[in-house]
């Protein structure tokens, strides 16, 4: 008789062993191999500071268009793409919005007989702080974070700011 007392003969116990180191080996070299894969599609786009002048170019109250380029790293592609804020100064102080509303994303542009932004989608309305005062956005228009370096003007992320519509 080829079976012990538990019923488990040791032709079916050596093939349930090396299943098992088989689907182990398999879990202990697939895993890594996976994630190695997939981890850049979640791994979030780093900001970098990015110069868009001098500190001097920007002395006016009126709110300037400035464009400058942006590199985004989104999983596996790196590209670069045009992007633009609102810079002017504000008691004393340069501020940069960031021009997409708040409501669909749509871009804002600088209306100077309102002395206001105005979203052309849905007619949404933001003084020349980038509160809204009309119209459908729920929240204020972003503000980037700003530095000065060497007499050098530079942007960072555009943040939320605290203050929304009831």
């Amino acid at each position: 008789m080829n079976e012990n007392k538990s019923g488990v003969s040791r032709r079916g116990f050596l093939k349930k062993v090396t299943a098992a180191i088989y689907g182990l080996l398999t879990f202990m070299i697939g895993l890594p191999l996976f994630s190695f894969f997939v981890s850049p599609a979640f791994i979030k786009s780093k900001f970098k500071w990015i110069e868009i002048g001098a500190v001097d170019d920007f002395n006016s109250d009126t709110p300037l268009e400035v464009i400058y380029n942006k590199e985004i790293i989104d999983g596996w592609n790196k590209r670069t793409v045009l992007s633009t804020a609102w810079v002017f100064k504000s008691e004393g102080k340069l501020v940069a919005l960031s021009p997409i509303c708040t409501h669909l994303g749509c871009t804002v542009s600088f209306d100077e007989v309102r002395d206001s932004f105005a979203c052309p989608c849905h007619g949404g309305l933001y003084d020349r702080e980038g509160n809204v005062i009309g119209g459908p956005p729920p929240k204020p228009l972003k503000r980037h974070e700003i530095k000065f370096e060497d007499g050098k003007f530079l942007i960072g992320e555009p943040k939320d700011r605290s203050t929304s519509v009831t």
